[in-house]
């Protein structure tokens, strides 16, 4: 599990992986992150200059993985991610 293996970067709040479809009727996926930065813990910088942080945090998390399981896609949003009624 990708996100077990990087745990919480420095500047992230919290992360989620997954794959996503290559393209639309494809089977092939891609590995994706959304992330979202923490704004909570660092008021003292810019909403740019957090976002630029975590973005690197997580490039240099996901650089100690696997090749195949690297995310190549990465998406910082401003939003807490969703959660079911079991908080996960």
């Amino acid at each position: 599990d990708v996100e077990t293996s990087v745990g919480t970067p420095k500047y992230v709040k919290e992360l989620c992986v997954f794959g996503m479809p290559e393209r639309a009727g494809s089977s092939n996926e891609r590995v994706a992150c959304l992330a979202v930065p923490d704004f909570e813990g660092r008021p003292d910088l810019s909403r740019a200059a957090l976002q630029q942080l975590a973005h690197e945090a997580l490039r240099e998390a996901f650089d100690k993985l696997p090749r195949a399981s690297r995310p190549t896609i990465i998406h910082l949003t401003d939003t807490a991610l969703p959660r079911t009624g079991t908080r996960k």
